[in-house]
């Protein structure tokens, strides 16, 4: 009995060093099949040069490979081709991983110029690192001139972002639709977390991607910049675009989220000019939560000027505000800026940057082929009677008066008067029937006046005001210093949804 024992262990010892031979050699083969799929190109690499063209997914992987060395000051690394890490659809690599793992590309401090090319089938996940297409980009860094197609990442918490997981630098003319979803708290759609001092800029940007957010521990996210954070961060936003979305899943005690930024620290400051957000912000919880910026923290300070927002993306332009603020963003129903109506409501450049989507809204020139004229289409406003440092104007056109409604989004006339030099007809017809169907034309209540408006003994009439905002009439809100005079206002429908 003893001997039949020790022949049985014997034969389930053979089996055991059987099955961990096997075991380590399908380790190894994998292995070794990981390190040839994520293989590093770097031969077309000289310390000493300055330039450099690549054009394959293994010389990709190779400035990968060489940032753990180089942080490339002084040097440009130039796409001479599209280049296509993975293929398949990105939207399924979150239940099963396509070949090729991606590790971002760390400290980056020199220029990186897509020359026009794409990047696409980028997966990078990990649960210990940031993650993006760089992690840690340095302040005088350029990254500009490519679209990042068909990609996903997830992060750790010290961001997640489709261009740069944290830090800063200059993002110039990128297109991303990038797939973002995260545990963690700051990921952006461009940049997870400005966290760097100094001077950084986002133009030209387009985010057309999605990113979700889950986190008990507090969330900041926008489809551009995820948070701003750490004094003397400076960052600019200008000529950028988003059609992406943001949702959010987490502990009411913090979620910031927006459709451009979700939050900015004391001492940061924002400037936001010629761009619109015509994405989708959702969260459960809304204090914190803005169509453009979530939450305005004290002591940092933000310029708006020639933002555009539509209503759709979500009920407030702005979270919460406790920094200053000077300007404001222009917010309009969808419907009214798709199309020509983009060109003849908003003050965006189309000249220079913008185009008209007859099927949507305005678009990025330099990411459409296709770019209808505007000659001989007359805007639905005039601002031609407004002069900066002027203190008194006189409107009477129906053009003028909603031209007062946009310099209003960026101008509170304190110090200035308006007067009306005519009797306004906003709409025909009878505002008792407008309940039931909207008369043509809306009107959008002017944002913060602080200066005198005089009426003169005119007469406004057809106003129709419709819409979920808090602050709704002829005016949005007045101040102490401003006055309201001598004005007529019949036949018109206000109404809060």
């Amino acid at each position: 009995m003893k001997k039949k024992t020790q022949n049985t262990i014997l034969i389930i010892a053979i089996l055991l060093a059987f099955v961990f031979v096997v075991f380590g050699a399908w380790m190894i083969i994998k292995s070794n099949t990981q390190k040839a799929t994520n293989k590093a190109n770097v031969e077309w690499y000289d310390e000493n040069g300055t330039e450099f063209v690549i054009t394959t997914a293994d010389e990709l992987y190779g400035v990968v490979a060489l940032s753990d060395f180089y942080n490339f000051e002084g040097q440009t690394i130039k796409l001479g081709a599209d280049i296509v890490v993975n293929e398949g659809d990105a939207s399924e690599w979150a239940k099963k991983a396509p070949a090729r793992k991606w590790y971002p590309i760390s400290g980056f401090k020199g220029t990186f110029d897509g020359q026009g090319h794409s990047i696409s089938g980028i997966y990078g996940k990990s649960l210990d690192s940031a993650m993006g297409l760089f992690s840690d980009t340095q302040r005088g860094c350029v990254i500009r001139d490519f679209r990042l197609l068909n990609s996903y990442f997830s992060g750790s918490s010290e961001g997640t972002g489709s261009i740069s997981s944290h830090g800063g630098g200059t993002f110039d003319t990128i297109y991303t639709d990038a797939i973002i979803a995260t545990n963690y708290s700051y990921a952006g759609g461009i940049i997870g977390q400005v966290s760097a001092s100094g001077e950084h800029k986002i133009s030209n940007c387009w985010f057309d991607g999605s990113i979700a957010m889950k986190s008990e521990e507090g969330i900041y996210g926008g489809c551009i910049a995820g948070a701003i954070s750490g004094e003397g961060g400076i960052i600019t936003i200008e000529h950028t675009l988003n059609t992406g979305t943001i949702s959010a899943e987490g502990s009411s005690r913090a979620v910031d989220i927006g459709g451009f930024c979700g939050s900015t620290d004391k001492g940061a400051v924002l400037n936001v000019t010629d761009s619109l957000n015509a994405g989708t912000v959702q969260a459960a919880y809304d204090k914190l939560v803005g169509g453009v910026i979530g939450d305005i923290k004290s002591g940092s300070k933000i310029t708006v000027s020639h933002m555009y927002s539509t209503q759709e993306s979500y009920i407030k332009a702005i979270g919460y505000q406790a920094g200053r603020v000077k300007g404001m963003p222009v917010v309009y129903p969808y419907e009214y800026i798709e199309g020509y109506g983009g060109y003849q409501w908003t003050t965006l450049d189309f000249e220079n940057y913008w185009a008209v989507d007859v099927d949507a809204v305005p678009v990025l020139k330099a990411f459409t082929n296709d770019i209808p004229s505007v000659a001989g289409i007359e805007k639905n406003y005039d601002i031609d009677w407004y002069e900066e440092f002027g203190t008194e104007f006189t409107i009477s056109t129906l053009r003028e008066f909603y031209g007062f409604y946009i310099l209003s989004a960026n101008d509170n006339f304190e110090g200035k008067m308006v007067k009306l030099g005519a009797d306004l007809v906003v709409n025909e017809g009878k505002a008792s029937s407008w309940a039931k169907k909207a008369p043509e034309n809306p009107w959008y209540p002017i944002n913060t006046f602080a200066g005198v408006f005089d009426g003169q003994g005119y007469t406004i009439s057809g106003v129709y005001v419709k819409g979920n905002s808090q602050k709704m009439g002829l005016f949005a809100e007045t101040t102490s210093a401003a006055s309201i005079q001598n004005l007529n206002l019949k036949n018109s429908y206000f109404e809060f949804t």
